[in-house]
């Protein structure tokens, strides 16, 4: 896969590929952007079907919001169940959750959770050290032996 290319040199040049899942427009807006500036290069789902179809290859992280579909669960399980996605990091966003709801969220199979608002360095902090950790194996570009999975 060839890592895209960006117009401004001061930008990273991408090294993972991360979706993200989330039926808000702007919000998804917020999140690339604040994915991008740091190397990410983020592809979008607004619906369960497409982030079904952008997992073919697997990403090196999903940021999911679990109460985007009627029931962000159901996809949780669905893309946990699949062999090749297994070692993918999955990151649930949220609004208004309990912590019923974020148990439950992280027993279906998350890496990580947060409630909304969300901390933009916190998310960025949180996908780099999952992904950087070898849990995911698909960088988009060689990383740096040090990043790399043993």
């Amino acid at each position: 896969m060839k890592p895209v290319e960006h117009s401004s040199a001061s930008r990273p040049a991408p090294r993972w590929r991360v979706l993200l899942v989330d039926d808000h427009a702007q919000l998804r807006q917020l999140l690339r952007t604040a994915l991008s500036v740091h190397g990410f290069e983020v592809v979008e789902a607004s619906t369960s079907t497409a982030a079904l179809e952008h997992v073919q290859t697997p990403p090196a992280a999903i940021v999911l919001d679990l109460q985007h579909a009627a029931d962000g669960y159901e996809l949780l399980r669905r893309l946990r169940n699949r062999a090749h996605l297994r070692r993918v990091p999955i990151l649930l966003v949220c609004g208004d959750a309990t912590d019923e709801f974020r148990r439950r969220a992280l027993s279906a199979g998350a890496d990580f959770f947060s409630r909304r608002p969300l901390s933009m360095l916190q998310l960025q902090r949180a996908v780099r050290e999952l992904v950087q950790s070898g849990r995911s194996p698909t960088p988009i570009l060689a990383a740096p032996s040090s990043l790399r999975a043993s």
